[in-house]
């Protein structure tokens, strides 16, 4: 009995240390795939924020690209298609609508053509002015 004592003592100290050394490589190898998940994550971000800097709807697409996991691969028909909108809404910029340039008489703060307001005008405001302060 003491032989099989002394040798369970030697099999339980080998396998505390084996469990040590087993305890010591999980952190190492957790700690190395923990580092791989967050450089992976931040390139999947970085390359989303790429592509949002087309126009506000691809920005749309990448945000909620970035929300929900996908990747640029998994949103390249969303991209596209919001580049086609922010593009065609772009052209619609360029090409404002027709605005009239002509001076209309509103009967109000008119001039007497010369740009500079007439003397009665200037009299009718000072006495606004006045009556205010």
């Amino acid at each position: 009995m003491i032989g099989i004592n002394h040798s369970r003592k030697a099999v339980s100290s080998s396998v505390l240390h084996s469990a040590a050394d087993l305890k010591e490589k999980y952190l190492v190898i957790y700690k190395q795939v923990f580092q791989d998940g967050v450089k992976a994550e931040k390139s999947r971000i970085m390359s989303l924020l790429d592509l949002a800097t087309a126009g506000p709807s691809s920005e749309k697409v990448a945000m909620l690209g970035i929300i929900q996991g996908h990747t640029e691969a998994e949103l390249e028909p969303q991209f596209l298609a919001a580049r086609r909108m922010d593009r065609e809404s772009a052209d619609d910029i360029d090409t404002p609508p027709h605005v009239p340039t002509t001076m209309v008489a509103t009967g109000s703060g008119e001039s007497d053509g010369g740009g500079e307001p007439n003397k009665a005008q200037l009299d009718a405001f000072r006495e606004k002015i006045r009556k205010i302060g």
